[in-house]
C-alpha cells in the first residue's frame, strides 16, 4: 500500500474530527461529524477550493456564520471543493439530500452550538427581491 491510499482508507473510517482554532489567548477545538452520503442542499454561504478536509473544517470553524460544510475530494493534485453553509441538519433536516460526490460535515460542539443559532433564512445572506 502507498501512502496516499493508507491515508485514504483511514479517512474513510473518522467519523469526527477536530480542527484547531487558534487565538491570541487561547486555542479551541471544535468538533464536526461526517455524515456520509448527504450534503445540505441550498445554504451556501461561500464556496471555496481547500487543499484538504482540514483545511475546509478550519474555514467554517473560523467564520462565524457557518454552521456546517459539504466537502468534496479532489484528485491527487486538484484541490477540493468546499461549500461553507449557514445552516445546518439540525436546523433544517428537510435539505438533507443523497449525494455519493460530496460529504456533509455538521457543527457538533458545544462552545459554538450554544453561542449562536443557524439563521437557515436565505433571504439574510442573499436579499430577497420580492418588492
Amino acid at each position: 500500500y502507498d501512502k496516499d491510499s493508507i491515508m485514504s482508507y483511514l479517512a474513510d473510517f473518522i467519523i469526527y474530527f477536530f480542527v484547531i482554532t487558534c487565538e491570541i489567548s487561547s486555542v479551541s477545538p471544535t468538533l464536526f461529524q461526517k455524515v456520509p452520503g448527504y450534503t445540505l442542499h441550498g445554504y451556501i454561504l461561500d464556496s471555496i477550493n481547500v487543499k484538504s478536509l482540514g483545511k475546509c473544517g478550519e474555514s467554517c470553524a473560523t467564520n462565524p456564520a457557518c454552521f456546517s460544510f459539504n466537502f468534496e475530494l479532489g484528485s491527487k493534485q486538484k484541490m477540493s471543493l468546499c461549500e461553507l453553509l449557514y445552516c445546518s441538519l439540525d436546523a433544517n433536516n428537510s435539505a438533507l439530500v443523497p449525494n455519493t460526490l460530496m460529504t456533509y460535515y455538521r457543527l457538533i460542539s458545544e462552545e459554538a452550538t450554544s453561542s449562536a443559532t443557524p439563521l437557515c433564512n436565505s433571504c439574510v445572506y442573499a436579499p430577497c427581491q420580492n418588492g
